[in-house]
């Protein structure tokens, strides 16, 4: 009668038993390391996204305070504009006067007329630059517009890569769990396989002593 060796036949079955555990572990592992991957690849893109915000915020306060200056500039020439009006409106008020009196020189006539047509070349600049001003702040208020919208823009797309982000870590942490259950009844299993082995040895050994 053909005899069965049964240390053979257990330790293949073990062999087995052995592999599916290395394999199984090793699954789980490639697994929750794919989830660090994502993990990474998420969180480089959120600093991306959260460093362009950070321009565009430094962006938005440059703007703000340039329109602001302009702003106080174009304040302090219309002033300076409306002082100008009142020194013209004096000098011709004089120059009127001089014009219609018969007591005053020509010098002095001329000398009126000078300083009127010097107020009113003031006046003339002070027009040109508050113009300037207003052409300049409406560039900036557009260029400020662009700013703001993309920064919102920004702002959603950090939000959104904040939730991704978030689900990652929750999927890891959920891989990371799964594997330490696994683990334990891959263990088990494993343990399980070992005294499988000595019982069969021991029935082996009892089977051939009897012979």
């Amino acid at each position: 009668m053909k005899k069965f060796n049964m240390k053979k036949i257990v330790a293949v079955v073990t062999t087995l038993i052995v592999t599916f555990v290395v394999t199984a572990t090793g699954v789980y592992a490639f697994t929750f390391w794919i989830g660090h991957e994502d993990n990474v690849k998420t969180e480089s893109n959120l600093n991306f996204f959260v460093s362009q915000l950070y321009a565009k915020e430094a962006d938005n306060v440059k703007l703000n305070n340039d329109v602001t200056k302009l702003t106080d500039e174009k304040t302090a020439l219309t002033t300076s504009l409306n002082e100008l009006t009142g020194e013209v409106t004096q000098l011709e008020q004089k120059l009127s006067e001089a014009q219609n009196s018969g007591n005053q020189s020509k010098d002095r006539i001329k000398q009126l007329e000078s300083e009127l047509a010097g107020k009113q070349q003031e006046i003339q600049n002070k027009l040109n630059e508050i113009q300037q001003k207003n052409d300049r702040i409406n560039e900036l208020n557009n260029e400020l517009s662009v700013v703001k919208s993309e920064r919102d823009n920004l702002k959603s797309q950090v939000a959104n890569k904040e939730a991704e982000l978030n689900n990652v870590k929750n999927e890891r942490d959920g891989w990371k769990l799964g594997k330490e259950k696994s683990d334990e009844a891959l263990n088990q299993a494993a343990k399980e396989a070992k005294d499988l082995r000595e019982k069969t040895d021991k029935m082996v050994d009892d089977w051939n002593n009897r012979k």
